[in-house]
């Protein structure tokens, strides 16, 4: 058996919060442009979606939230800003999904005792 893997020694990540145009009704439809923009700036691991709340009456932008690798989170992030056609904006970034969902609204409440 080999050594645990310590918290210290796993892979950096990060969790981005997005907005999304109200062309993203799907997750599918999300899913598959990540997998595209992965492919374009080289990412070796993908781009996994995490949170995805489609438009809503109230608002005419989705949110999502996605997880990456620490090494290719400023790619990303920097590529998203150049490429304004893909309706896909960055809003915050967070090493933990918590502050992220709090940032995007996205937070659960807490169940009542």
């Amino acid at each position: 058996m080999g050594a645990k893997l310590t918290k210290a020694k796993r892979g950096k990540r990060r969790w981005i919060g997005l907005s999304l145009s109200p062309e993203y009704t799907s997750r599918s439809i999300l899913e598959q442009t990540l997998k595209n923009i992965g492919k374009e700036i080289n990412i070796s691991k993908s781009i996994r979606l995490y949170d995805f709340t489609p438009p809503a009456e109230d608002r005419n932008r989705g949110r999502a939230i996605i997880l990456i690798g620490l090494e290719f989170s400023s790619v990303l992030r920097n590529f998203l800003s150049i490429q304004t056609d893909l309706g896909i904006e960055s809003l915050t970034t967070s090493g933990k999904i918590r502050l992220v969902r709090e940032r995007l609204g996205l937070k659960k409440p807490k169940k009542q005792h």
